[in-house]
């Protein structure tokens, strides 16, 4: 609620300057921040086409993976760490990823199948 006083006046006025003062400043932020938004999208759309072509072209090599000695491929799809990295942008943190480290397994060349 809001006093109806000369000291009230004042420091709705004060509080008025500073919202003008730093509005260009938010404004600017959001700018680059909705930039970013657009570009991640765009990244995003980009890569679901990519990842659509890949899947359509490892598709004909499903049957491979039935095979009972495709639980060695299975083991090396263990993830243990994924790398990132995060940048400043707009005053507010913003992870990007870096790449994935995976299990590294160990298999014999000549009991391991060529396609594994």
């Amino acid at each position: 609620m809001v006093k109806l006083t000369k000291n009230e006046l004042r420091d709705q006025q004060y509080r008025l300057k500073q919202l003008e003062k730093y509005l260009p400043t938010l404004q600017l932020k959001k700018a680059m921040l909705q930039t970013e938004v657009n570009n991640a999208i765009i990244e995003i759309e980009k890569l679901s086409v990519l990842y659509k072509q890949q899947k359509a072209g490892c598709e004909t090599f499903q049957s491979l993976l039935t095979d009972p000695e495709a639980f060695t491929l299975f083991e090396g799809t263990q993830v243990i760490e994924v790398e990132k990295r995060f940048e400043n942008i707009a005053g507010a943190e913003i992870p990007f990823f870096e790449g994935v480290i995976f299990e590294t397994i160990d298999y014999s060349l000549f009991d391991t199948p060529l396609w594994v």
